[in-house]
C-alpha cells in the first residue's frame, strides 16, 4: 500500500526540482513522526496505568481514574497542537537560514508553554469539581 503517491500529492503543483521517491518520503515522514507517536502512546499508557493501579481499590476508584482521563487528554491535545505550530514555525526559520531566529522562537515558546502550564494547573485545581461534574462524575 502506497500512502504517499507523488502523482496524487503533486497533482496541482508544478515541481521545482527533483521529486523524492515515495520510499524516501515515507521514511522521512516516519523519522519526523516517531516522537509524536511515542508521546501519544506514553500519554495513553500513563492513563491506562492509572486505571490499573487503582483497580485494587474497587469500582469507584476505577471510575474516578477513568473520569480524569478526559480532561487530561483535552489539555494534552491543546499542548500537542501548540507543539505542532511551533515546530512548523521553527522549521520555517531554519529553512530561511535564520538559526538565531529559530533559537529565539524556541526560547519564547518554552516560556509560553511554561506559563500556560502553570496557569492551566492552577485553573484545573481551582475548578476541579466543575470539571469533574462536566465529564459525568457524581457524589460517590
Amino acid at each position: 500500500m502506497k500512502i504517499f503517491q507523488m502523482d496524487r500529492l503533486l497533482c496541482r503543483i508544478r515541481p521545482e526540482g527533483k521529486i523524492p521517491s515515495e520510499q524516501a518520503v515515507s521514511v522521512r515522514t516516519m523519522q519526523l513522526a516517531w516522537p509524536v507517536i511515542l508521546e501519544s502512546f506514553l500519554a495513553a499508557f500513563v492513563s491506562m496505568m492509572d486505571t490499573v493501579l487503582v483497580s485494587v481499590l474497587g469500582a469507584s476508584a476505577i471510575a474516578a481514574a477513568a473520569l480524569t482521563i478526559q480532561p487530561r487528554l483535552f489539555v494534552i491535545t491543546g499542548f500537542l497542537s501548540l507543539n505542532l505550530a511551533v515546530s512548523a514555525a521553527i522549521s520555517r526559520k531554519i529553512l530561511e537560514g535564520d538559526r538565531d531566529g529559530a533559537n529565539r522562537l524556541l526560547f519564547q515558546m518554552l516560556l509560553v508553554v511554561l506559563a500556560l502550564s502553570v496557569a492551566l494547573s492552577v485553573l484545573c485545581v481551582v475548578f476541579a469539581n466543575p470539571i469533574l461534574r462536566a465529564v459525568g462524575s457524581n457524589a460517590d
